[in-house]
């Protein structure tokens, strides 16, 4: 039976581990996220990276009490640890599923909100625009201008179907070019003229920011199955590790404290 205990230990630590450099790895990711286009995005909207920040704190804590639960088998330690594992394994499971039906609408709902977007570019708070039968105006607390711009220039393209919308956008009527100068492959010596095409992306943004969006939405989702595999099976490895200490009659009765149990 010892050795089956160490077993137990050996794999719940491993697991462990393995959630440990998951959550580093994550952090990692937040960390590069921020630091993309010298922090525009966070400019953008800080939410996500509060979000992925949370989600890497809390994946980092729980590999940290999985592993001291594996190595001093301390009873308070590993319980608090399976409370843990359980709610994050009930979360992982509802938020997996969630995202494998979802990706549809919620692609959906992105680009309408692109579009949406691109139709405020360089309005100011007062301003609104009507088209498809809504009327939106500019939110105060999202950066519109910057958002487009990044997207424009991170995905090497003008417009949303093509760089000929946006002669149809309020935009045309309130600014001095005929197209934003994110539209242009060098904004340094580009005047935003569609009389030169050669220095303006053509193409439109909507197909590039479907990919981006696909891509790291597949990501989540596949990371959020994959944690909740290794919630599980922690879940069964740490359940495997208690019903070993508890065919020893010599057990831990709180937080480090050994005493004599009685079966």
């Amino acid at each position: 039976m010892g050795n089956c205990k160490n077993g137990f230990r050996v794999l719940l630590a491993l697991l462990n581990v393995v959630l440990l450099l998951l959550g580093g790895f994550l952090l990692y990711c937040v960390l590069q996220f921020m630091n993309t286009n010298g922090g525009s995005i966070t400019k953008v909207n800080l939410k996500p990276v509060v979000v992925m920040l949370a989600t890497a704190g809390i994946t980092i804590f729980g590999a940290l009490l999985g592993i001291c639960g594996a190595y001093t088998e301390k009873k308070g330690c590993l319980g608090v640890y399976m409370v843990f594992i359980w709610a994050g394994l009930i979360i992982l499971t509802v938020m997996t599923a969630l995202l494998l039906t979802a990706q549809k609408p919620l692609r959906d709902s992105i680009d309408d909100f692109l579009l949406d977007e691109m139709h405020l570019y360089g309005l100011s708070g007062n301003d609104s625009v009507t088209f498809n039968n809504k009327t939106i105006s500019p939110n105060e607390e999202f950066n519109t201008t910057l958002f487009i711009d990044t997207v424009q220039q991170d995905g090497h393209c003008c417009g949303y179907n093509n760089y000929t919308d946006w002669e149809t956008y309020p935009y045309s009527t309130k600014n001095l070019t005929d197209v934003p100068l994110s539209c242009c492959k060098n904004p340094s010596n580009c005047t935003g003229s569609l009389n030169d095409l050669d220095q303006i992306y053509q193409d439109g943004c909507l197909e590039s920011f479907n990919s981006f969006f696909s891509y790291y939405y597949g990501f989540l989702t596949w990371t959020s199955l994959g944690l909740a595999i290794i919630a599980f099976s922690a879940i069964v490895i740490g359940i495997g590790l208690i019903c070993a200490r508890r065919s020893n009659p010599f057990d831990y009765t709180g937080f480090g404290e050994p005493g004599y149990t009685t079966v």
